[in-house]
């Protein structure tokens, strides 16, 4: 298993974010608001579920930082 994999559930837990899986898509939330959602089968050929759950936890936690030194 890569560390990527565990690096991204320790973010996740770390600031704790909730993570829906759907059909098609997947969204990152803090207590307040949806953070980053991430769309399967946007693109021509559909996304792995776990890499696109990984990108939206990452996109989440830039999203946070990003909100504190506004």
């Amino acid at each position: 298993v890569s560390q990527s994999r565990y690096d991204a559930l320790r973010l996740a837990v770390t600031l704790k974010m909730g993570i829906a899986v759907d059909f098609d898509r997947i969204d990152v939330t803090t207590s307040e608001e949806v953070v980053a959602t991430e769309h399967l089968y946007e693109l021509p050929t559909p996304t792995d579920p776990y890499v696109a759950t990984r990108r939206a936890i990452v996109r989440a936690a830039a999203e946070i930082e990003k909100a504190r030194h506004d």
